[in-house]
C-alpha cells in the first residue's frame, strides 16, 4: 500500500469499477500463504454511486450548473377604471440558467438568472376585454433542503427573486408604473441522477408578488431541466 492506493490480487469473485476495500477480520499469524493471498483480510466493496450535490450528502464539495425551462399559469386581480376588481388569467414560459451549490448536509443554495413571461387576459364590465403582457429579466436565490440521499432526491425550496420588466404592454394597468418587483418562491421537486456528473430536475413552484395598489398577482409554474457537475 502507498497512501490511499493498493496493489492486490483477487482470487475469488471479481472487482467492479471504482471499488474500495473494507477490512473484515484479522487473519491468524499461522494462516497459510494461500489464505493470505485469498483476500480474506478484506472484501471488495463497490463504492456507493451517490448523486453528489443534489443528494445532499454524496459529496458536498461539488457544484452543479444547468438550465431549466418552465410553463406557468398566471393569475392577477386588477381594479378597472370603475374600481371593480377584474380577475385575469393566462400562461407564460420561462428559460433560466442555474447554479446549485452545497452549503451543509442536505441544505444547498440555488441561484438562477433568465427570462420569465407573464401573460394575462380578462373581461371588465367598464372596459371590455383587457390583456397584459410583460417579459421579465429575472435573478433568483433559493435555499433548498433535500429529504433523502441517493440517485432520487426529493426536496423543498424557498427563496426570493427580482423581476425587471424588459418589455410590457397592458390595457388595464398603467404601463409607466410597471417596474421591477420582488417575487417569493415556494418549491417542491426532485432530482434524479443519470450519471455521477449529471442529473435531471423537475419541480412545481408557487410564486407570489407582494400586493400593491389593490393588485394581487401569483402563478404556479412547472419547471424541468438538467444539471452538470461544475
Amino acid at each position: 500500500m502507498k497512501g490511499e492506493k493498493a496493489l492486490g490480487k483477487i482470487t475469488k469473485g471479481r472487482a467492479v469499477v471504482d471499488a474500495g476495500v473494507e477490512p473484515t477480520k484479522k487473519v491468524a499469524s499461522d494462516s497459510s500463504s494461500s489464505d493470505e493471498n485469498s483476500g480474506s483480510q478484506g472484501d471488495i466493496v463497490p463504492k456507493s454511486k451517490k448523486h453528489k450535490n443534489a443528494s445532499g450528502g454524496g459529496n458536498n464539495s461539488n457544484t452543479y450548473i444547468g438550465a431549466v425551462a418552465g410553463y406557468a399559469m398566471d393569475n392577477q386581480t386588477v381594479p378597472d377604471i370603475a374600481s371593480v376588481a377584474v380577475p385575469m388569467t393566462g400562461s407564460g414560459y420561462s428559460l433560466k440558467a442555474f447554479v446549485d451549490m452545497p452549503l451543509s448536509g442536505g441544505i444547498g443554495l440555488i441561484g438562477r438568472v433568465g427570462i420569465e413571461q407573464f401573460n394575462l387576459s380578462g373581461n371588465s364590465t367598464a372596459m371590455g376585454a383587457v390583456t397584459t403582457s410583460i417579459m421579465y429579466a429575472t435573478a433568483d436565490a433559493l435555499v433548498r433542503y433535500n429529504f433523502t440521499d441517493g440517485p432520487f432526491v426529493p426536496y423543498a425550496a424557498t427563496g426570493l427573486g427580482v423581476h425587471f420588466p424588459i418589455s410590457k404592454s397592458s390595457g388595464i394597468l398603467n404601463v409607466s408604473q410597471i417596474s421591477s418587483t420582488t417575487v417569493f418562491f415556494f418549491d417542491l421537486g426532485a432530482d434524479y441522477s443519470i450519471s455521477d456528473s449529471t442529473y435531471l430536475t423537475a419541480h412545481a413552484e408557487y410564486g407570489y408578488f407582494p400586493p400593491s395598489n389593490n393588485i394581487t398577482t401569483n402563478f404556479i409554474e412547472f419547471r424541468g431541466g438538467i444539471g452538470f457537475r461544475y
